[in-house]
């Protein structure tokens, strides 16, 4: 692959110029960035999902003892 990517440098400098393979570095090094950039974001979102359905499922559960102990207090102080 080193080999490959050798032939293909010295092919684009002898053809286009040096300036068109450090061009074509650059790009590279761009696409690269936009990549893990990407891979971060849609982690972080994953992330974010799973972090508010874990809140929301322990507010909820939470409500949920809430009200089984005020109705259980309630039913044993006679008021329902």
């Amino acid at each position: 692959l080193a080999e490959m990517r050798e032939d293909l440098r010295a092919h684009i400098s002898w053809h286009y110029g040096p300036a068109a393979w450090e061009e074509i570095v650059r790009i590279e090094a761009e696409q690269r960035k936009q990549q893990r950039e990407l891979v971060y974001k849609k982690q972080e979102f994953i992330d974010n999902c799973i972090n508010w359905s874990v809140g929301i499922l322990a507010f909820f559960a939470g409500s949920g003892i809430l009200f089984i102990i005020v109705y259980f207090l309630g039913a044993r102080q006679g008021k329902w």
